[in-house]
């Protein structure tokens, strides 16, 4: 007999706003993201041919200004290596609104970290996108590697800051 594991988390309870943005859960299965993008955006957030593909393991929240859908958080749980892999995009090319991404980013990532404190948190990038990469690092993600087979892809991990009060 062959069991199954149960590969679904539990982050349908999760509530972030930050100034005008909010988060919502949307299951594993988002209603035709790729429209709220362009066809660049959706060919970093979705390669190799700029169209979703959507596993078991997939989480996905909506990320909405007021109440419209201007980016994704997506959640990948790879139990299988005890990590979650985490991926954003974002639609809104506007200062403040960039700014509020940033900041409901650190607070989403924060709040995955607090939820799976035992888990590795991971984030890949295309070796190009320097924007990314430098946001990555901006979100305490540090480099660890090369994607398996694929060195056009690098694997950023997420390490815990430990604040350490003195006595």
């Amino acid at each position: 007999m062959k069991l199954k594991r149960n590969v679904e988390i539990d982050v349908k309870n999760i509530r972030l706003i930050y100034n005008s943005l909010s988060i919502q859960y949307c299951g594993n299965s988002p209603k035709n993201i790729e429209r709220y993008f362009s066809e660049e955006d959706n060919l970093k957030s979705f390669p190799p041919n700029g169209k979703l593909e959507v596993s078991e393991l997939d989480s996905f929240f909506y990320i909405k200004c007021n109440y419209e859908i201007v980016g994704f958080y997506r959640l990948t749980n790879l139990f299988f290596i005890d990590a979650i892999e985490l991926h954003g995009s974002f639609s809104k090319h506007n200062t403040f609104l960039i700014k509020s991404y940033f900041e409901l980013t650190k607070l989403f990532v924060s709040s995955i970290s607090k939820k799976f404190p035992k888990r590795r948190i991971l984030s890949i990038a295309h070796k190009t996108n320097y924007n990314v990469i430098r946001f990555l690092n901006y979100l305490n993600f540090s480099f660890i590697g090369e994607e398996n087979g694929n060195n056009n892809y690098l694997i950023f991990e997420k390490y815990l800051q430990l604040n350490v009060k003195g006595n």
